[in-house]
């Protein structure tokens, strides 16, 4: 006997079988696949926490659902006056801290945007206010008088010791020195011409006995 070909329920049943097996096998891979796709790098906490009123702080700390990657990690913190960042952010696994130097009271706004070590970048803001921040004095100007005595030259002082000489003084002892010098200078010279005067005339009366001598 010849076996009776299927019948057409039982190729649909076959079927959906079938499709109801791929079905299920797609959903137990979505369902692995899925939280690692959806694993992005997210804030999940900060302190001062956004919104929030405090006297003051030095720092801003940001804590992620994953490690952030110290290299790519970008923070701007703002005041009513400006930038209030104080030096670079540090990193320590999810968490970033962020020193600030406030300059005033008022809002306060930390932008940042990371990276996760997976490369999932984020990014976002949080906001608080400051209510008791000292704003620096500015310097004080110097007065006129102490403009005046930085700006002085110093007189030299005259020694106690040392006493004062008149023109007419130097002139005179000068002149002193100089008649006694040129004093001695012509006694030297006159004695000089009379010695040579006396010698001269030896000389010539020695020669005039010997052409002459006495009988």
């Amino acid at each position: 006997m010849r076996s009776s070909p299927p019948r057409p329920s039982h190729l649909r049943a076959s079927r959906l079988r079938t499709v109801g097996t791929i079905v299920v096998a797609l959903l137990l891979i979505a369902g692995l696949v899925a939280p690692a796709v959806l694993a992005h790098a997210q804030l999940l906490s900060s302190n001062p926490t956004s919104g929030a009123s405090l006297p003051t702080t030095d720092e801003v700390s940001l804590t992620f659902n994953e490690d952030i990657n110290p290299d790519f990690v970008q923070i701007v913190a703002e005041g009513p006056d400006g930038d209030v960042a104080a030096g670079e952010p540090d990193v320590s696994g999810a968490v970033v801290t962020q020193p600030i130097a406030p300059s005033g009271s008022g809002p306060h706004t930390v932008t940042y945007r990371v990276v996760s070590r997976d490369g999932h970048p984020v990014s976002g803001s949080v906001t608080f206010t400051l209510t008791d921040v000292e704003a620096e004095a500015p310097a004080a100007a110097p007065t006129p008088s102490e403009a005046t005595s930085e700006t002085s030259p110093a007189v030299p002082e005259t020694p106690e010791s040392a006493t004062p000489v008149s023109n007419d003084e130097a002139v005179a002892s000068a002149t002193g020195t100089d008649g006694e010098d040129g004093g001695s200078g012509a006694w030297l010279v006159a004695g000089g011409l009379a010695g040579l005067v006396a010698v001269g005339g030896g000389v010539a009366w020695a020669a005039r006995n010997r052409r002459h001598p006495e009988h």
